[in-house]
């Protein structure tokens, strides 16, 4: 049953398994910038995701668990860690 207002078909583009199966419950929201999604898992990393088909980009390991939503402000991508630190990376274009 299609939602009022919603026409069409949504159709799965990927899945992508994180590094760690037993560790990498993803609670945060994704953000996507210039085509690269960013997400957070609870394996302490924050990945960067090819928007278009999930290929990995990069990880980069915090202390402890990603659960933040990760936000991209004026070319900078920000995250919060259970490590008791917030993360901010460059994004060069």
């Amino acid at each position: 049953m299609a939602a009022a207002g919603i026409s069409g078909r949504m159709e799965r583009r990927f899945v992508v398994q994180l590094i760690s199966p037993a560790n990498t419950n993803v609670y945060s929201s994704i953000a996507i910038a210039s085509g690269v999604a960013y997400v957070g898992s609870r394996d302490h990393n924050l990945y960067a995701l090819n928007a278009r088909t999930g290929a990995p980009l990069w990880s980069y390991a915090t202390g402890n668990y990603v659960t933040s939503s990760p936000a991209v402000v004026n070319g900078v991508l920000y995250v919060g860690s259970w490590d008791h630190s917030v993360y901010a990376f460059s994004l060069h274009q």
